[in-house]
């Protein structure tokens, strides 16, 4: 065992430098030689020198720092020790990265830097476990739509926004992920679309599966060679900065509901089984998405921009 661990006595330095040094922690090259010691290992001051040179000529940035004495210590990452809080904070405070997965995140963004500063990332953020339980599920649904995009593979997944009876199973082509206030969204290729793309909140879908098919081309859908997936999702989910006026047409017996959540309420007209109201609104994709969901209940009447983005949405 010995004679095994004095053949690695350069990885060991390299381990040693890695793991237990940094720009406030510098070590001399006794020091070295004592930890090198503790691991059975005997060494020479100039063998040292020389396996720190090597390793120096390798790539590692070993830096030599001179004072009243030579120490040694290792910028173990490109980013500096506040990056690394930063991308910490990032992880903790999102709400859909499950907390197995944040944790092991945490871990090996602590290989990125001495063990000492390691300690200093490993800070908490409370998120409520609620919204935790609820991202395990939504993580894996992200990850198996990325290996579906990468893979230009086909989807297929139960739309829970039908009735549950009439639960439809849809397949369609995965085109791009997009975060939209606080919300995951699918934009898809569907050819039984009016325009060709659809998409779907991802909270609202379920037994998600990757297949064996290829997706098409997403000029096959849309039929415009020149068409930006990037600059449709921008206008899609482009959140308009103040509320609007927005005139819909709904069923009488939705009046009540629509009165108590817009108390600006106004009956412009009435029809048959419909009434028609004026209310003050941000045009969010949420709120389209919601005018969609209600089938024939409610329509969009006004404005032209509102109105355009309904058959965008399945």
């Amino acid at each position: 065992m010995a004679k095994t661990a004095q053949k690695g006595k350069i990885l060991f330095i390299l381990r040693y430098l890695q793991k237990k040094t940094d720009k406030d922690n510098a070590v001399t090259i006794n020091e070295i030689i004592t930890e090198l010691a503790n691991n059975n290992i005997k060494a020479e001051r100039k063998s040292v020198y020389n396996d720190i040179n090597l390793l120096r000529e390798f790539g590692f940035n070993i830096i030599m720092h001179r004072s009243h004495d030579v120490r040694y210590y290792m910028e173990p990452s490109p980013l500096e020790t506040s990056e690394l809080l930063l991308v910490t904070d990032a992880i903790q405070a999102c709400p859909f990265i499950p907390r197995r997965k944040v944790n092991e995140l945490i871990r090996k963004l602590g290989y990125l830097t001495s063990e000492n500063k390691a300690k200093e990332i490993d800070r908490l953020i409370y998120i409520p476990e609620r919204r935790r339980d609820l991202s395990e599920t939504l993580y894996k649904k992200i990850d198996i739509l990325q290996n579906a995009i990468q893979k230009n593979r086909q989807i297929s997944f139960l739309d829970n926004t039908t009735p549950t009876e009439i639960c439809l199973r849809e397949q369609v082509s995965p085109f791009l992920l997009v975060l939209s206030e606080g919300i995951f969204y699918l934009i898809a290729g569907d050819h039984r679309a009016e325009n060709g793309l659809v998409f779907y909140r991802l909270d609202q879908i379920s037994d998600l599966s990757l297949l064996q098919i290829e997706r098409d081309e997403i000029v096959t859908y849309t039929g415009d060679i020149d068409f930006s997936l990037q600059q449709y999702a921008e206008g899609l989910f482009a959140k308009t900065k103040e509320a609007i006026q927005i005139t819909l047409k709904i069923k009488k017996y939705l009046l009540k509901q629509f009165a108590d959540k817009y108390k600006d309420l106004h009956i412009t007209g009435k029809s048959g089984e419909y009434i028609t109201i004026e209310i003050t609104q941000r045009l969010t994709s949420d709120f389209i998405l919601s005018i969609l969901q209600s089938g024939e209940d409610i329509q969009i009447l006004y404005p032209e921009q509102a109105v355009k983005m309904v058959p965008k949405i399945r």
